[in-house]
This record gives structure tokens, C-alpha cells and sequence, in this order.
């Protein structure tokens, strides 16, 4: 046998030998891995059984959507086990009803509030189940929490965002836009307490080079009066609108102050005075918890009618529409499973949206958008405009010849006027004035409470979450 074919013959054994090697090995290392997986989940088991508690069956019930055996469950339950599973707190201390909100599954959400769970428990954030609601652009689940009495859709989580917020920011980062748009149309409707067009004295170039109010010029707008569980201001949002339509976003809102002083037929201009112009103290909103300085705003109304509605609203109307009549307390006996669970949403487009008047539309202010999707669930056809988001939903509003705006039927109850002006609320817990400053970010949006707390905890400031070194106290005069 030649060298050549003595060394083939030997590579041919050890390749052979190499194969079965490697044949035992892989079936070694399949047996190892098992056994690795068997051991891994066995002590997974153990630290459950041990150390854990099956507290998690109603919250991932809950996440599966398993109507059935989630009922089944809460009627098994002894009232102990059955009140540590509904406040079960998962994953960032999201609650079963929180988990319910973001996957939108009413059913679920009903049966944990027929059971007694809390509406307004709180994540690690401070966000409640309208928050959630809001965030995954779950309008089932919305309309049914917002028409149980009770519950607020007016709560912040700790930076300061209420769901209206949180509807409004995924509009703006294009997240949930058809969804989130529906979920403004319904925390509107629960909130709103006036409406109408007016004139608003916006800056122009004159004013804004010589700072004179007196030379700004005026915009029309379209205004909803929403409250914001505060009772001391309300939210008015100004839209531009074309063509009877507009935005699910105000192009600016003001915090009304309703304690302040409202001057009627008021003539600051030096030019081009309205006949029917009010001015009322306020502030101007930058942000979610940030106002900006308080200050005078003069707008003026269309005609004599609805001047008179504005100025009944804003002389009297208004404080007597801070307290929304559904946080009343309800009526003894009252359950959340008196509360039926939506069929359908209350939204259909209109057959034709009402349009402004020529003189409207000659006006530079306002923006060129055409209707968008609807949020109905037929197949009308609609124009997306290519300077919006898709699918960006627009509400229609009144023509400018309707009748005078007027308010919902006012409170049989009545509301005192506090004596003298006060700040802006605490944005964590809406209760104290804001008289607490961060230090360096210089946001001054909490009370001393709450300022004395986050020295204590988080050391972050909670507006825009950056590291505070310290904390002064303000002092209003």
C-alpha cells in the first residue's frame, strides 16, 4: 500500500472516530440542557411556592382576556384573597384594572370594579387607570370608566400629566392618533362647560417690538371651557378652524383664573377696538404642570348675543361650573354594577360639517387643513391632508351664525369666591399652592409637602425628572 493511501485510511478512521465523538457530545449536550431547563423551572416552582403567593391570578386573567375564568374566580375568592388580588401591583405596579385600561378589555375592567377594585390606584408613577386608558388609546374602556360617577378624569400622575394630557401628547408623538383623538372627544364631553367663537388680542409685529397690548391685532378662534379639577381656574383651549373643522389639539390654552377680575367692554386698542371685548386674568399654559405668568387677556365676542352669554359665563357662570356634578357623592346603595358597559361609541361624522363665513377664511390665521379620518366606524370617504398625521381626527364645530354659545344648566349648588388670589395647585398631589421651587432646574410647581417628601425619596424634580439639589419655598404677595 503506498504512503498516499495509508494516510486516507487514516484520516478516514479519526474523521470517524471524530463523528461518533461528536454524535455523544451533542446527546450529552441535549441531555445537560434539559436537565438545565427541568432544574431552572423547578427552582422557579420552588421560589414561587416558598417565598411567592398565587396573589397574580386575577392580574393575569385579567392581561389574557379571560372573561370567564376571571369571574369564576372572583366569586371563589374569600374577601381577604379577593382584596390582595384586585390591588395585586405587577410589573411597574400596574394593577389588574390598570392592565384592563391599557388592553382595553371592558368586560374585565367592569368585573374588577363590580368586585370592589380601586379606581384611583396609583402606579410607580403615579398614573391611574385613565392614564392607561388614555396612553394605549382605549376607548371602550374610557367611555365606560367616564360614565361611572365618581370617577375623575381630572388626576395627575407625578409629572404632572392628566389622561386629557396623555391623549394629547400621543396626538402629538403620532402614537394611537385615530384612538387618542376619540379618547379627547370623550374626556371633552365630560369636562366641557362653554363654547363658542370669539376674538383673541394675539402679539404682531408693532406690538411685539414696542410691547405695547394696546397694538396687537385680533384673531378669531373657536373656545371650549373645560374643567381640570381645580377650584380656582379653568381650561380654556383655542382652536383654529377651516372649513368647520378642527384639530383634536389647541393651538393654545389659557388657565382661567375665575377668582380674578373680568372686565367687560373693555378699549385698549389704539387701533381697530371691538365693540364686544371682555378681558379676564389668567395665565398661559407651556407644559403639562407649568403655567406660564400671570397675566391680563383681552378677547372680545361676535355679536351682542353672544357677548351677553360670554359675560354672564365669565362674570358669574363660571364659578358656579368649577365642581363637576359627577364626583358628587353618589347615592347610598349606588355599585359600579348598576353601570352598564358601552355597546358602541356616540360618535357619527356628520352629514355636513358647518363652515365659517367667507370673512373666516380670508383670515391669515387660521391653517389650511382639510377633513381627515373620522372616527366613525363607517367608510365614509375622507381627504388626509399631508401636513397632518394619518388618520388624524377633526371635530366639527358651530358655524359662526349660530345662535349664541350657552353653558350646560348650571349647579343648584353655589361656590364662594375666595377673598384674594391664590397660586396654581400643586401638580403631584392638587391639593397645596404651588410655593416650592427646584433647584437648578427652577421648576415651581409643587407645595412644601410634597417638596419635603421628594427630599426624602426620589430627590427629582417632578416636572421634568432631573436631579434637585435643593428646594427653596416661595412666598406670594
Amino acid at each position: 500500500m503506498s504512503l498516499e493511501r495509508k494516510v486516507e485510511a487514516i484520516a478516514a478512521k479519526v474523521e470517524a472516530k471524530m463523528e461518533r465523538l461528536g454524535s455523544r457530545m451533542d446527546a450529552s449536550s441535549h441531555e445537560l440542557e434539559g436537565k438545565l431547563r427541568m432544574g431552572v423551572s423547578s427552582v422557579f416552582k420552588w421560589v414561587k411556592e416558598a417565598f411567592g403567593s398565587e396573589d397574580d391570578r386575577v392580574y393575569e386573567a385579567v392581561r389574557d382576556n379571560n372573561v370567564p375564568g376571571l369571574v369564576a374566580l372572583l366569586e371563589s375568592l374569600a374577601p381577604d384573597a379577593k382584596a390582595r388580588m384586585l390591588e395585586y401591583h405587577g410589573a411597574n405596579g400596574r394593577t389588574p384594572l390598570m392592565m384592563a385600561c391599557a388592553k382595553d378589555h371592558v368586560q374585565c375592567a367592569q368585573m374588577l370594579l363590580t368586585h370592589g377594585a380601586f379606581i384611583d390606584a396609583k402606579d410607580d408613577k403615579g398614573n391611574v387607570a385613565l392614564h392607561y386608558a388614555c396612553l394605549q388609546g382605549s376607548t371602550k374602556v374610557l367611555q365606560y370608566l367616564l360614565s361611572l360617577p365618581g370617577v375623575s378624569p381630572y388626576l395627575q400622575n407625578q409629572r404632572g400629566l392628566s389622561p386629557m394630557d396623555v391623549a394629547r401628547k400621543n396626538i402629538e408623538n403620532k402614537d394611537f392618533v385615530a384612538a387618542s383623538a376619540q379618547c379627547i372627544q370623550l374626556l371633552e364631553q365630560r369636562a366641557l362647560v362653554f363654547q363658542g367663537w370669539v376674538y383673541e388680542s394675539v402679539d404682531n409685529l408693532a406690538s411685539s417690538i414696542v410691547g405695547m397690548r394696546s397694538l396687537q391685532s385680533w384673531t378669531r378662534r373657536y373656545a371650549l371651557v373645560l374643567r381640570v379639577g381645580s377650584h380656582q381656574y379653568l381650561e380654556m383651549a383655542l382652536f383654529d378652524i377651516e372649513n368647520g373643522q378642527r384639530s383634536p389639539l389647541p393651538s393654545s390654552t389659557i388657565m382661567f383664573q375665575v377668582a380674578g377680575l373680568v372686565a367687560l367692554n373693555t378699549k385698549e386698542k389704539v387701533f381697530n377696538d371691538k365693540p364686544y371685548a371682555f378681558t379676564f386674568q389668567g395665565a398661559r399654559r407651556k407644559s403639562a404642570g407649568f403655567l406660564g405668568a400671570a397675566q391680563t387677556f383681552e378677547f372680545a365676542a361676535l355679536d351682542q348675543p353672544s357677548f351677553d352669554a360670554w359675560a354672564a359665563f365669565m362674570s358669574t357662570g363660571a364659578t358656579l361650573m368649577l365642581v363637576d356634578p359627577m364626583l358628587a357623592s353618589p347615592p347610598l346603595g349606588h355599585t359600579y354594577a348598576m353601570a352598564a358597559v358601552p355597546t358602541a361609541a356616540p360618535f357619527v361624522v356628520p352629514a355636513a360639517a358647518p363652515t365659517a363665513p367667507p370673512a373666516a377664511a380670508a383670515s391669515p390665521s387660521i391653517l389650511a387643513m382639510p377633513v381627515a379620518k373620522s372616527l366613525g366606524d363607517d367608510d365614509t370617504p375622507v381627504t388626509v391632508p399631508d401636513m397632518a398625521p394619518p388618520h388624524l381626527t377633526l371635530a366639527s364645530a358651530p358655524a359662526l351664525n349660530d345662535p349664541a354659545p350657552s353653558a350646560p344648566p348650571m349647579l343648584t349648588h353655589s361656590a364662594s369666591l375666595p377673598e384674594e388670589r391664590v397660586p396654581s395647585e400643586c401638580v403631584v398631589c392638587f391639593d397645596g399652592p404651588q410655593n416650592a421651587v427646584c433647584v437648578p432646574c427652577g421648576h415651581a410647581a409643587i407645595c412644601m409637602k410634597c417638596a419635603d417628601h421628594i427630599r426624602e425619596t426620589s430627590r427629582q424634580c417632578p416636572v421634568c425628572r432631573a436631579d434637585v439639589r435643593e428646594i427653596i419655598q416661595l412666598y406670594h404677595v
